[in-house]
């Protein structure tokens, strides 16, 4: 599947005006509804977020008082290094792959500027609460993306893997995205990000982010294939099938079978006689994913041609924020509630692996 527009997607209409930031709605606290002025306010200070991120920087400081004290997440883009010209290209690449994806459900251009795209170098300590598996994300009120320069040289320079992780992250901040006003305060917290959902609590706990990761890598893994033919990334698109023909044969120390058919990029350095392997990433968020494509697909055969149909239904709600359609097809396949309690799991991959595993 290339970005071509889906089941799900909206009839065709006049192309809307580009939009200048990736919030679509805000909403008041419980109980409190913001007036027309307000929303129309926090519409305009997002906007400005996203149009100058050096102003962002500025009033960060002055709001911290200094770097130091700015969290983690937030802090590295201080340190962050010039992007270099091949760097923009596949920025400007990655905007026009993920317009169309939005373009798909009548939502307007939004061109993410390579300013709010932070590339920090590897020798910069990256958010301990992130992980050092983490290679990249989205800040919805920062308006901004964080990539992660990898330590090993012959992956620094590997142009597929800067695009996939870009694309990610593009994706995540072209999905449907929402704001909501904290109980007693003034300040704002994400509420809705693709499909995940935040408690209307003052938590940060998020509802479907699991499903939410699997969607948007999937997605990922299907641009990256339509970009195969970029000049910028053939050559390595090309080295990395070869390597595959000829490792295909090759087991792991454990047994294990080398190449699995996930691999985003391979490469062998002579001169240190190191093999580098990177496969696609989320892959136990893409595996619950799938297994639940497949389960609602065998019982809804009848309504659906393959399983390619109901995962549109998964982009549909990932891009439009509209999840009815999605949680009447979970509970019609497999009782009423089904959607509210993998809802109701969060961000517990076991306890989400093992429930959908017992889904009959």
């Amino acid at each position: 599947m290339s970005f071509e527009k889906p089941r799900g997607a909206v009839e065709e209409k006049e192309k809307p005006k580009e939009k200048f930031s990736s919030i679509e709605r805000v909403l008041g606290s419980k109980g409190q509804d913001i007036s027309k002025e307000e929303r129309e306010e926090v519409f305009r200070a997002t906007e400005e977020i996203f149009k100058n991120q050096k102003k962002y920087k500025e009033e960060l400081i002055k709001e911290y008082e200094s770097i130091e004290n700015i969290p983690e997440v937030l802090r590295v883009i201080f340190f962050e290094r010039e992007k270099k010209d091949e760097e923009v290209y596949l920025i400007n690449h990655a905007n026009r792959l993920t317009n169309q994806l939005r373009n798909n459900f009548n939502k307007p251009d939004l061109n993410i500027p390579a300013d709010n795209i932070h590339i920090i170098p590897s020798d910069v300590n990256w958010p301990k609460e992130l992980g050092d598996n983490t290679e990249s994300y989205y800040i919805s009120l920062g308006q901004l993306i964080v990539l992660r320069e990898p330590e090993i040289k012959q992956l620094k320079n590997s142009k597929t893997i800067f695009l996939k992780n870009l694309i990610h992250e593009m994706i995540h901040f072209k999905s449907y995205g929402s704001i909501k006003r904290l109980e007693n305060s003034s300040e704002y917290n994400v509420y809705r990000s693709g499909l995940k959902s935040f408690k209307r609590e003052n938590e940060f706990i998020g509802h479907f982010g699991i499903l939410d990761e699997g969607v948007v890598e999937e997605l990922t893994i299907k641009a990256i294939e339509d970009s195969k033919d970029l000049p910028l990334i053939k050559n390595e698109f090309e080295q990395t099938k070869r390597y595959k023909k000829v490792l295909e044969a090759e087991k792991t120390e454990d047994g294990q079978e080398l190449i699995n058919g996930d691999e985003l990029f391979i490469n062998f350095d002579q001169d240190e006689e190191s093999l580098q392997i990177v496969c696609n990433g989320k892959v136990r968020e893409r595996k619950i994913l799938n297994q639940l494509i497949e389960k609602i697909y065998e019982k809804n055969q009848s309504q659906y041609k393959n399983k390619n149909e109901i995962f549109e239904v998964f982009v549909t709600a990932e891009m439009t924020g509209k999840i009815i359609k999605l949680g009447r097809l979970l509970d019609k396949s497999f009782g009423k509630k089904t959607f509210r309690k993998i809802a109701d799991i969060g961000e517990d991959i076991d306890e989400l692996e093992s429930f959908i595993n017992k889904l009959k």
